[in-house]
């Protein structure tokens, strides 16, 4: 199981909107405050993250920071449903920037992008791909909030690590899926379907530094059963070069 470094006790207001331009195009954009303190770890027999880092270099670790965000992101989708099966691509941008306020010395800002794509072999299996990729860059001040850095690991990115297991500046994550339905009901409604996954991840201070010893291999094997519109549950065991992670879960990302 995941262990707990740190607990993050935080406020985060914020109010948005979003516009749809066409069938295909859809933008948001919207502001937010945070008040953000880093404590110890919930569960006692956790070591506390003072333990395992030196905090002096973790900006974030030892006081409390609040900022004001500015965020925006668009939406560009070029899917086609039948029946269980999507074909085609969808695409998201997004970003926000930070700024410190009262005492928090931290100006920094973040960019995330995301392609998806989907190819139906036949009406029973599927190739799904999936790049995610984060940047975030200090503005100024003591640097970006440890807690805010991109990170890689868990079931967004790299099911074989636990959650946000590899953490810097910048990361980069590639997913390859092959899906196989075995079961659907005599009525069209529900769906049960086998997987493998195989993904690549790395994370570095920035993007173009990555090497061979940056990237992470993980694979995964999984079932999940489905409605038209939505995922019921899910459950999956993840295998890497650190060991094995199992989940059950009920939302799918990809």
């Amino acid at each position: 199981s995941d262990r707990g470094l740190y607990s993050r006790d935080y406020w985060d207001v914020r109010t948005r909107g979003t516009a749809k331009l066409s069938r295909k195009i859809g933008v948001d954009a919207g502001v937010g405050f945070e008040d953000n303190t880093i404590d110890d770890p919930v569960w006692t027999n956790d070591p506390s993250i003072s333990d395992e880092f030196d905090t002096s270099r973790l900006y974030g670790a030892n006081e409390r920071t609040r900022d004001v965000r500015l965020e925006g992101g668009a939406t560009l989708d070029l899917t086609k449903r039948r029946e269980f099966q999507d074909t085609g691509a969808w695409f998201r941008l997004q970003g926000a920037m930070y700024r410190g306020l009262y005492d928090t010395d931290s100006d920094f800002h973040a960019i995330s992008g995301i392609a998806q794509g989907y190819l139906p072999i036949n009406h029973r299996q599927q190739f799904a791909l999936r790049a995610l990729t984060r940047i975030s860059r200090a503005d100024g001040g003591a640097g970006i909030p440890f807690f805010h850095l991109s990170t890689l690991g868990g079931t967004r990115s790299a099911l074989g690590y636990s959650t946000s297991r590899f953490t810097d500046n910048d990361m980069l994550s590639l997913v390859a899926e092959w899906r196989y339905e075995v079961w659907r009901d005599s009525h069209d409604i529900e769906l049960t379907e086998f997987y493998l996954y195989f993904g690549e991840g790395a994370e570095n201070r920035r993007l173009i530094d990555n090497s061979g010893d940056d990237w992470h291999t993980s694979f995964c094997v999984g079932t999940r059963m489905s409605m038209k519109q939505r995922v019921m549950g899910e459950a999956f065991i993840g295998f890497s070069g650190e060991g094995i992670q199992v989940g059950v879960r009920g939302t799918w990302p990809l």
